[in-house]
Parts: structure tokens; sequence; C-alpha cells
């Protein structure tokens, strides 16, 4: 009887290395998204070249799921018993694009770096603009998962 428990994480690589010390196999990590920032996430997708989408490396894929918007899509395909938020990657700029935005990482600046640039920090937002956000991401997450479900 298997009765590992599968965790979707929405954060760094500091939450993720914490299940390095998972010496008795408790868990298992289903997804892993990161350097997709809350407020990019309820964005609408980046329309970039389609050869952009061909398989690359680990941060390349970062990148493509922040500009197809799939965070949540991604999440309930995993069908995970818990998910884990950290938020360390809020710390990333947002590169606004028209009518949306990516998380402006060291993956996207090195995948997409003739994409035009209009960079604002989410701190730059009006608190009730944030608080909209948040509550967005939170209705996204909790129609995914119940609250015990969340970490």
């Amino acid at each position: 009887m298997n009765n590992m428990r599968s965790m979707a994480i929405h954060g760094s690589c500091v939450s993720r290395d914490l299940f390095e010390f998972d010496n008795n196999n408790i868990f298992k990590i289903d997804e892993y998204i990161a350097r997709n920032s809350i407020i990019s996430s309820l964005a609408h997708p980046l329309e970039v070249d389609s050869q952009f989408y061909e398989p690359g490396d680990w941060q390349k894929r970062m990148v493509q799921i922040d500009c197809s918007k799939s965070l949540f899509s991604r999440l309930e395909d995993a069908h995970a018993d818990y998910i884990l938020i950290d938020l360390v990657d809020e710390r990333f700029a947002l590169n606004i694009v028209e009518d949306t935005c990516i998380t402006w990482s060291g993956g996207a600046q090195k995948y997409l770096p003739n994409l035009q640039q209009k960079i604002v920090h989410a701190s730059k937002y009006p608190p009730q603009k944030l608080v909209e956000f948040v509550n967005e991401y939170c209705n996204q997450l909790l129609s995914l998962f119940s609250p015990e479900q969340i970490i």
C-alpha cells in the first residue's frame, strides 16, 4: 500500500529542495512551477512565436508556463494531494506588454530578449489592486484545492 502524498508547488527552489530531506518518501512532487508571479498568472496569455514553445530547459519551461498563463491548468492536471505556496518569486518585476504582463525573471530576459520592456514592480500597484489580485489567485486555488490542502 502506497501512502505517498503528492505535492504541487507554486514557488521557489527553496520550497522544492525541502523535499530532498524526505528520507521516508512520504511526499512526491507532481508539479513544480516557479517564476510565475501572482499578477502574471492572472493576466492574459502573451502571444509569442510558436517556435518559442519548442522543448527546452527547465528555465524555458517556466517562461513558457508564464507566457501561456497555464499555472492553474497545470495545477489542476497534477491532481496533487496538497499545494505548497511560497511567494518569494513575487520579488521579480513584471514586464507589461500591451494588455498583459509576464514575470520578468532571468529566464524571461534570456528567452525573450527582444520583448518590449515596460518594467513595473508589484509594489507600484495601488494596494486595493493588489488585494484584488490576491483574492482572485486565492479563488482560483480554492477552485482546485480545499483549504486543508493548501500549505
